[in-house]
């Protein structure tokens, strides 16, 4: 082969190449100058598919307006003490995005205002209320059952609230239904071989995918290219929501507003019933009480009754709370406190004639609860768990009384 042949052919390749590597680095220091940022807070864990970066933070836009900070452990909370302090009573709270809060200021989420709404009550004795966040976003009951034993029963809780979405939480413990949205993050899920429930882990990715992964953590350009691509996402949704009534969050009402009738939605269920009876099970052994709160889908909580009506015609149901009594049922079957939001929270938004699900900068009514959701549902979980701890409430879930 010529050799100025292949000399003049590498320089047709290096010099459209060069270009393109001196101009993205030209851009990454002048977004780095500008101090232009659209941070990602997810990375990749091995152990549950994804977690929070510990240490990253910035402002998160896409839904609300707050500052994030992760915190060292990789959770959006403040830093806490393993050791439990002398004469306080311990809340873990476990999760996905509405119990993460990224849409909300963290003095404005649930969970610490939780805290806050527990100080007076009787059956804590006089002891302080420390909250803890475990809440990242995309988890289903199986992640949530790992961190609870990777991360929340290192700091001796005495009491473990799981909130459950079931707007898809159920769809999040099914192997065969996480797959079916080929969008999701894949993640770990427990499943049935010969009858007994295990942990899949076929989730894991290979490390060329991890690094991609990661990349966005260290390119500004990468963040820009990423938030282009979320307010294109953003823009479609508004436009198709524009003069619509609410929408019903899945699309389908089987297993969410009505009995399951597929098999893939019935394992969905046993699945759930069985990770929350575990996790149940480990948090008593370890001297805590267990409580689960089932937290408002969007349409349950529409303030307009007429189209909360419309849905239920559209889709065929008597009412939007199937999911809710029998995550209830389920508490009464096996023995644990089950607080429901949905329906006090649409009585509040009716009252009221106020959203608690939606920003401005999204869309009202739909997403994520806003700063009136979280206060609104801390009050109404602040009274149920108060209730819970009195001392003839699930005695076999007691704790000791702190020696301090």
């Amino acid at each position: 082969m010529n050799e100025s042949w292949v000399r003049r052919a590498v320089n047709w390749i290096a010099l459209p190449v060069g270009a393109v590597v001196v101009t993205l680095l030209l851009a990454e220091g002048m977004l780095r100058v500008a101090n232009v940022s659209f941070p990602v807070f997810d990375t990749y864990d091995d152990a549950r598919g994804v977690a929070l970066r510990p240490g990253k933070e910035g402002w998160y836009r896409k839904e609300g307006n707050a500052y994030l900070r992760i915190n060292s452990l990789g959770y959006r909370d403040n830093e806490h003490e393993v050791a439990k302090p002398a004469g306080t009573y311990r809340i873990a709270v476990l999760g996905d995005s509405f119990t993460e809060a990224r849409q909300v200021a963290l003095e404005d989420t649930f969970s610490t205002l939780l805290g806050r709404d527990l100080g007076s009550c009787a059956g804590l004795n006089g002891r302080k209320v420390e909250v803890l966040n475990f809440g990242v976003g995309s988890y289903g009951t199986a992640q949530e059952l790992l961190t609870l034993r990777m991360d929340a029963l290192r700091f001796s809780p005495d009491l473990v609230l799981l909130a459950f979405f079931p707007g898809n939480d159920f769809e999040d413990n099914s192997k065969e239904l996480t797959l079916a949205e080929g969008w999701k993050i894949p993640k770990p899920v427990y499943v049935h071989v010969n009858g007994e429930l295990v942990l899949d882990q076929t989730f894991r990715r290979s490390s060329g995918s991890r690094l991609l992964y990661e990349s966005v953590h260290h390119s500004r350009v990468l963040e820009v290219v990423n938030e282009a691509r979320r307010a294109w996402v953003v823009r479609k949704e508004v436009a198709a929501a524009a003069g619509q009534q609410p929408k019903p969050e899945p699309a389908t009402a089987e297993g969410i507003y009505a009995p399951p009738e597929s098999a893939a939605w019935r394992e969905a269920w046993l699945v759930t019933e069985e990770l929350l009876e575990r996790m149940h099970q480990e948090v008593v052994s370890s001297g805590a009480r267990f409580v689960v709160t089932t937290l408002s889908m969007p349409p349950q909580v529409y303030p307009d009754t007429a189209a909360r009506q419309a849905i239920e015609r559209r889709l065929g149901i008597e009412d939007l709370f199937y999911a809710d009594r029998g995550i209830a049922e389920l508490g009464r079957r096996y023995g644990y406190p089950v607080i429901d939001l949905a329906e006090p929270l649409q009585r509040m938004a009716t009252e009221e004639g106020i959203y608690l699900h939606g920003f401005e900068n999204s869309v009202m009514g739909e997403g994520h609860w806003n700063e009136a959701g979280h206060a609104h549902a801390a009050k109404i979980l602040g009274e149920g768990i108060c209730s819970a701890l009195r001392p003839d409430s699930h005695p076999e879930n007691a704790r000791e009384e702190d020696s301090g």
